[in-house]
């Protein structure tokens, strides 16, 4: 199988439900898009890949309007993760 470079998951609510059913051990995407509706459903993001050994990176979407409750969040594997291109 080749090596899958960048995964982005945007399925309406459902993300972390795909996040979870995902073998993290045998697929390793360098970057991990996906979006959060609503600051549960961020939560539950976190904690699946977290528990993957991915750290969040960055955001991108609707900071100034929190009534939109959309974004989409980079996640990167721990070991990518430098002190130079840490962001929090």
């Amino acid at each position: 199988m080749e090596e899958i470079r960048l995964l982005a998951v945007d399925a309406e609510g459902q993300d972390a439900a795909i996040l979870a059913s995902i073998d993290w051990k045998n697929f390793r995407p360098e970057v991990v898009l996906a979006e959060g509706l609503g600051s549960e459903n961020q939560k539950e993001i976190r904690a699946i890949l977290e528990k993957a050994g991915y750290e969040f990176y960055g955001r991108s979407g609707y900071e100034d309007d929190p009534e939109a409750g959309v974004s989409m969040f980079f996640w990167l594997p721990e070991k990518v993760i430098g002190s130079a291109h840490r962001r929090r």
